[in-house]
């Protein structure tokens, strides 16, 4: 209600007084903390065309400002940068909408002030921003330099050297306060030794001294003048720099507490500059911690150890001024708050940056000043220099190195440091754990980047650790290692293997039965319809080690877990379905022990549950399996899936005019797909099997546009392909079924079930588009090739193709 009354009031005000209001109503706002509303009360008053000038300045002002400040508390990256770029935004459309000369100078300094404002930020936060995000301070206070100095009529380049006045008089104090701070600011990111830098600061200095001298040195000035006395010290100008700060040191009663304690801050610099340290310790000690900011007293002390570390003295007295400085970061990171902490760990890394040119005991110390500075990158590099001088403590020193490059992902650089110590080191156990460590390197750099390169390197390192080391207390871990690496590149049986060879009293062997029965599914992928033939040799050998392993309970000589039982018992009736292999009875019977033990958990019935209705359909498709349907549709969702690929697959063995019935409980099961129950990979294949369904059902709407259906899925889906071919199939479009047949098997691989279909689908469409002579080299090259034609329901299919074609 007072919201409303407000605006009802705000209505009949008109000129200044409605922008007085107006100005009242969003303090109210925004202390009573609505920022949502005055963001929404500002953008309609600038979305109206007659707001009056002064106002729409002022609303821009206030909505600029609210989301810079949403901007500066927002922890989320993009949303940050939306923030920022609306900011900015809301004054850039005023720009573009006016021509007032004053409204728009207006405007132009108000988005200079934005611009300075992100560059702060950015700057004091830097430490803890993405790369990209943390440049951007630089470009920000260039950027609105260069705005406030064409606001200067007259003003030189801001790399100048000239120090002429501005041909139009003296700009106004409170924009040379702000041309002067912000060239401090962008100094103060530019490296120390360059001449940009001292053009800014003698940029700085001559328009924070024309701010103070056009609006008088006094004590409500201290702020430009403690901008003054930091350039002038950067400078290099330390007499003009002290004389500046005595200035408001006389008048010190005066300042408020913030300004008090930058002056004692900018005094305590300028000391340590001259090297007076012991002067510097008594101002950082008059006044009681009470009185100054949190963290603003362990800041300065950092600074004071680190300048007494960097006087000639003994290298003892400087480790221990070193020390005092670590301990005083420690305590601060602790209690101290995070803009104190980062800054801190700028003098750190100021620090380290003197001694980075010196012999290997300097490096040493730089890494660490490095590493304490929050700066893992170049303490690595500072590790690694001083550990390639093959000192007694490389070992330690590459250790380090591989520690914090790891901390950047540099995983690659770690290993190859820690290989070539190893190969250096003459003690064993020294050794070994630095190889073990690149290893363990090279693992990361593969999971980060899994290419061929980095899988060859980390296979080389851990191979040489196993020929090196053969009775290194690491080497069944190093074989554990191996094991999975073989399993990656799909070498089963090696992966096997090397498992197997891990004594069951090793920490890592209760992994192995799992990973054993993974291998075993990996090497056969069964019921997949795109894997190769297995043979029925290795298939029968297969069976009958996981036939062994249940009897006895266990896998490789280590116990079987009751999942791992269950995992082998159905393992084994996945192979034994393999159509190709015609031994579906007896996966059959294999399950029903399952589905009898009243230890079975719910995963595992869902799991036997689409396999039991596949077998059953193998066995005779005109059985009554609905019990069996109804256990799939009342497991979970990816269970029903499951069961309708199977379903789907169990329909694709048979000839068009015996489908019907499994056709029908494929549409039953299809019925209760749920795809908001899936994830995306899973959705993706229920659209595809649902798709399948309709058109092995005859569905003519489904068959004539199957294609555009499934567009989005023929590219990188032989099911999706097969789909489409068998629609050309039922709408006695052969030609395009061949053309697209012959495209989908160029992609399979041979012997699996779907390349024998293609084939088969391809032969059928070739006979009834007339092509008879090319059908019949077709099949005759399949039977000589392979005379199993994939398995019993196939060769059937195939045989009556050939009574069709004739010899």
């Amino acid at each position: 209600m007072m919201v409303a009354w407000l605006l009802a009031s705000m209505a009949m005000l008109s000129g200044a007084e409605e922008v007085s209001a107006t100005e009242l109503y969003l303090w109210e706002l925004e202390r009573r903390g609505l920022t949502e509303l005055l963001e929404i009360y500002c953008e309609r008053g600038l979305a109206a065309a007659d707001t009056p000038t002064e106002r729409r300045l002022l609303l821009a002002e206030r909505l600029s400002d609210s989301l810079a400040r949403r901007a500066m508390t927002t922890a989320e990256t993009k949303r940050r940068a939306s923030l920022w770029r609306r900011s900015l935004e809301t004054i850039d459309a005023e720009l573009a909408r006016t021509d007032d000369v004053r409204l728009r100078r207006s405007l132009q300094l108000l988005r200079a002030q934005r611009l300075a404002q992100r560059g702060r930020w950015t700057s004091g936060w830097r430490e803890l921003l993405p790369p990209s995000e943390a440049s951007r301070a630089v470009d920000d206070f260039r950027e609105s330099l260069t705005l406030l100095q064409q606001l200067r009529p007259g003003e030189a380049n801001t790399t100048s050297d000239e120090d002429e006045a501005p041909s139009d008089g003296v700009p106004d104090s409170s924009l040379q306060r702000l041309v002067g701070n912000i060239a401090l600011s962008l100094a103060e990111e530019t490296q120390e030794t360059s001449r940009d830098r001292q053009m800014l600061l003698r940029q700085a200095v001559k328009a924070l001294s024309e701010a103070t001298s056009s609006s008088g040195v006094d004590m409500a000035n201290a702020e430009v003048m403690l901008d003054l006395a930091r350039a002038q010290r950067l400078l290099g100008d330390d007499a003009t720099a002290g004389r500046t700060l005595a200035t408001l040191h006389e008048g010190r009663s005066d300042l408020a507490s913030d300004d008090r304690q930058r002056l004692d801050g900018e005094r305590i610099a300028l000391l340590l500059e001259r090297g007076e340290t012991d002067e510097a310790q008594r101002i950082l000690e008059s006044e009681p911690e009470r009185d100054r900011q949190p963290g603003w007293m362990g800041l300065q002390r950092v600074a004071l150890f680190h300048a007494q570390a960097n006087r000639p003295t003994s290298p003892a007295e400087q480790v221990e001024s070193e020390s005092d400085a670590i301990g005083v970061l420690d305590r601060l990171e602790q209690t101290g708050p995070m803009q104190a902490i980062l800054q801190a760990r700028r003098l750190f890394a100021a620090q380290a940056s003197k001694v980075t040119k010196r012999n290997p005991p300097e490096w040493r110390r730089a890494a660490r000043l490095f590493e304490r500075a929050g700066r893992p990158e170049q303490a690595a590099e500072m590790f690694a220099r001083a550990a390639r001088e093959r000192s007694s403590d490389q070992v330690t020193l590459a250790l380090d190195a591989a520690r914090n490059w790891s901390e950047v992902g540099q995983h690659r650089k770690a290993m190859e440091l820690l290989a070539e110590t190893s190969r250096r080191v003459s003690e064993e156990s020294s050794a070994s754990r630095l190889l073990w460590e690149a290893a363990r390197a090279a693992n990361r750099a593969y999971a980060a980047d899994p290419s061929t390169e980095r899988m060859e390197a980390y296979d080389r390192l851990l191979g040489e650790h196993r020929e090196r080391f053969p009775d290194d207390r690491r080497r069944h871990d190093v074989t554990f290692l191996l094991g999975k690496l073989r399993h990656a590149e799909g070498d089963f049986a090696e992966a096997i293997e090397l498992w197997r060879s891990i004594p069951k009293e090793h920490g890592l062997a209760k992994h192995v039965p799992t990973l054993i029965l993974e291998a075993y599914r990996g090497s056969l992928e069964p019921l997949d319809a795109t894997a190769p033939m297995v043979t029925r040799e290795r298939a029968a050998t297969l069976v009958n080690d996981l036939e062994a392993w249940v009897s006895a309970g266990t896998i490789g000589r280590l116990p079987m877990s009751a999942k791992d039982r269950v995992d082998a018992i159905i393992l084994r009736s996945m192979i034994l379905l393999d159509p190709r292999l015609d031994r579906p009875r007896e996966a059959v019977e294999l399950l029903e022990t399952l589905s009898d033990d009243p230890q079975g958990d719910g995963e595992s019935r869902s799991r036997i549950a689409p396999l039991m209705l596949y077998g059953k359909l193998l066995q005779d498709p005109r059985s009554d399996v609905s019990g069996d349907v109804d256990k799939v549709l009342a497991a979970r969702m990816p269970a029903r899936l499951e069961g309708l690929r199977l379903v789907n697959e169990a329909a694709l063995t048979l000839p068009a005019a015996e489908r019907s019935g499994v056709v029908a409980i494929a549409k039953r099961l299809a019925s209760g797909i749920r795809t908001d129950e899936l994830d995306n990979d899973q959705e993706r294949e229920a659209r595809i099997e649902l798709v399948l369904t309709e058109v092995l059902s005859g569905n003519r709407e489904i068959l004539a546009k199957v294609a555009s259906v499934l567009e989005d899925d023929i590219g990188r889906s032989p099911r999706a392909q097969e789909a489409v071919a068998i629609a050309g199939l039922g709408t006695s479009h052969w030609t395009a079924a061949a053309e697209q047949l012959r495209k989908m098997a160029s992609n399979l691989r041979k012997t699996s079930p779907l390349w024998y279909r293609s084939r088969l689908g391809l032969i059928e469409s070739l006979r009834k588009s007339g092509q008879t002579e090319e059908a019949r080299r077709l099949l005759t090259v399949l039977e000589t090739l392979y005379p199993d034609l994939g398995g019993a329901r196939l060769r059937q299919r195939f045989q009556r193709e050939r009574a069709e074609l004739g010899r």
